[in-house]
Formats: structure tokens, C-alpha cells, sequence
């Protein structure tokens, strides 16, 4: 019995392996994402860098980044296999790749304005597992414009307190930390809010 038994035995050992080879592709295959910065500081009116870099050994069929827009997003940047690249409606003169290969799908977003900051997708549709996809959080800042100046009036021992010198830090996001250094005697801070979010702050 042991030697008639044998062969089947090995028959579903075979079948178990295949399944097995299968089950595993699909459930761990799928598990390989874009590699992605999942949190970026763009500054405004500057360039930002998102990255994308394809790790999957499946054929992949189309890769993209869209922007989410609460429950839809927008298609910024398309590279099919054959047709090449696309970049869509309003990015066409802000997007530029930084290596366009079939497996970096890494760009540069140009002139960072503050309705850029948000989520972005980067997605790999592959044949036979189907989509891989990655989230990117863009957040915008602003750099203050600095400004240093001395007080109204000249500095006597032994007088009243007076203004001594002004530092402002305008318009910046977050709100620009001014510090300084020494014993300056008292020190006073003010600060404005603006719609845009951004903060000016006023030291003396």
C-alpha cells in the first residue's frame, strides 16, 4: 500500500507547491509599493521634488501621480510603456522629470503655490496583481522676509526705556521664531495673521 500511495502523495505535494508559489504572488506581490516620501515641505514660489521609484518585477502596464481632491483625484502625469509621457491640463508647463525611466517616475513640481499643498498618489497599474499605489503629503511654507532696523531715538543711560532696535519677520508659515542674543533688558513681541495663513512677527 505504502508503494501504490507513493506516487499521489507526490502528485499533491506538486499541487500544494504550485499553489502555494500562487498564493503566495498574490498576496505578497501586491504588498510591493511605489517608493515614496511620504511627507514633503515645499516652499512657496519654489520647485519641490516628489519621488517615485518602481520596485516590482511584474509587468507594469501604466504608472502615474494624481492629486486627491477630497474622495477624486486629478491626473498630473501618465507614462505608458509604448506611448511614452503625458503630463495633463494645468501641469503641462509646471512638471519636469527628474529621471524618466519605466521604473523612477520621480518629478519636479515648479512655482509651489499654496493650493499645491495636499495628498499626491503615485500608482503603478501591473499585470497580473493590479494597482500598487503610494500617498505623498505635500505641505507649503513661506520663508519671512527678514528685516532689521534701529529704534526711533538715540540710546541714553540713565533715561526712560526706549526702543532700542526692531526685528520684523514678514509673512512667513508658520510663524518665523525671532530670538536674540545678549541682555537686551525687556523684550516684546507682536505678531498679524493674514488670510493666506501666513504670520508676520514684530520684535523690540
Amino acid at each position: 500500500m505504502a508503494t501504490a500511495g507513493t506516487p499521489r502523495r507526490q502528485m499533491f505535494t506538486g499541487l500544494e507547491l504550485i499553489l502555494t508559489l500562487l498564493l503566495s504572488r498574490l498576496c505578497c506581490g501586491a504588498l510591493v509599493k511605489p517608493v515614496v516620501d511620504p511627507h514633503v515641505m515645499a516652499v512657496w514660489g519654489k520647485n519641490v521634488t516628489l519621488k517615485c521609484i518602481i520596485n516590482i518585477n511584474d509587468t507594469i502596464t501604466q504608472i502615474s501621480w494624481e492629486k486627491m481632491h477630497g474622495k477624486s483625484a486629478q491626473t498630473i502625469v501618465v507614462h505608458h510603456p509604448e506611448y511614452g509621457f503625458s503630463v495633463q491640463g494645468k501641469y503641462h508647463e509646471r512638471v519636469a522629470f527628474k529621471n524618466s525611466s519605466s521604473s523612477d517616475i520621480t518629478i519636479n513640481l515648479n512655482n509651489v503655490s499654496f493650493s499645491d499643498a495636499g495628498k499626491y498618489v503615485c500608482k503603478a497599474v501591473t499585470f497580473p496583481l493590479g494597482n500598487a499605489e503610494s500617498i505623498t503629503t505635500i505641505t507649503v511654507i513661506v520663508e519671512p522676509t527678514v528685516s532689521f532696523t534701529k529704534g526711533p531715538t538715540p540710546l541714553i543711560d540713565g533715561k526712560n526705556w526706549t526702543v532700542a532696535a526692531m526685528r520684523i519677520a514678514a509673512t512667513g508659515k508658520p510663524a518665523a521664531d525671532i530670538n536674540w542674543e545678549g541682555d537686551l533688558g525687556k523684550i516684546e513681541f507682536s505678531s498679524a495673521s493674514f488670510p493666506n495663513e501666513t504670520v508676520t512677527v514684530v520684535s523690540q
